[in-house]
């Protein structure tokens, strides 16, 4: 996930950190209430969402809109659990365990790393 393009002059790590903690707290509203318009605020005019699996990334509030409900229509249930978040310098690197059941409820793990430019 990115926010906002490139990092953002003046900012320090203690605004990065609530930042970053602030997308860990909106995506398990997300996760655990299906608060999408949550999470589509976080996100600029000109940011971009993507995974590995898109062929482009998804652009503004409406692309981030359109990302985050397919991720949540995708689960029955899903949490994902930060083990390792480094933020500093306009950015945030999220270490992430999510697991949870599918739609039709097939039991799913998978681990990543997320960046966030703000």
């Amino acid at each position: 996930a990115s926010g906002a393009s490139g990092p953002a002059r003046g900012r320090d790590a203690d605004a990065d950190a609530v930042d970053a903690q602030r997308f860990i707290d909106t995506l398990r509203a997300l996760e655990e209430r299906g608060e999408v318009d949550r999470m589509v605020a976080l996100f600029a005019d000109d940011a971009e969402v993507s995974n590995p699996h898109d062929a482009t990334p998804h652009r503004g509030p409406e692309g981030a809109r359109r990302f985050w409900q397919a991720y949540r229509d995708s689960f029955d249930e899903i949490r994902s659990e930060f083990t390792r978040v480094v933020a500093d310098g306009g950015a945030a690197m999220l270490e992430w365990t999510s697991r949870g059941r599918l739609r039709g409820g097939r039991p799913v793990t998978y681990a990543g790393v997320s960046v966030l430019e703000f």
